[in-house]
């Protein structure tokens, strides 16, 4: 391949995986959203971005999300089994450089643990409190109170 395609391809920045819990969302106005989006875009290039959620979502509300380039899934349950799945398969089977992960409680520290074996950890939470109980597995944090 030619220089200039390998270029194209390998645009500087590392490639990012943004997997959300949808429940973060919900307290969250278009504006912030946006912002989120701005800050994770600092660190490279968003390859994939999905978001989770257990209740089906009014159009207008994922219509937003496809605006913003969130992939919506409805899931029947168990929003972290779904979460825990999809990052792993980003970290063993695709070229991603940082997994992002938009959560609400502890309950995926193991999986964060298991993540910040293989890759960098970008860790995106809706609470101050939230943030000291995972600080020394993470890489990179983003508190969505302070946006």
């Amino acid at each position: 391949m030619s220089q200039r395609i390998l270029k194209i391809l390998h645009r500087d920045g590392k490639k990012i995986s943004c997997i959300f819990d949808g429940e973060m969302f919900t307290e969250l106005s278009p504006i912030k959203i946006k912002k989120l989006i701005e800050q994770i875009k600092e660190l490279g290039n968003i390859r994939k971005s999905v978001a989770f959620f257990t209740d089906k979502l009014e159009e207008q509300i994922y219509n937003l999300f496809i605006a913003r380039g969130i992939c919506p899934k409805i899931v029947p349950s168990d929003k972290d089994i779904y979460i825990t799945l999809e990052s792993l398969e980003d970290v063993f089977f695709k070229n991603i450089d940082i997994i992002a992960l938009g959560i609400t409680d502890e309950k995926l520290l193991p999986t964060i643990i298991a993540l910040r074996e293989k890759k960098e950890v970008l860790l995106i939470v809706s609470k101050v409190n939230l943030k000291e109980k995972f600080l020394q597995y993470i890489d990179y944090l983003i508190v969505i109170d302070e946006l």
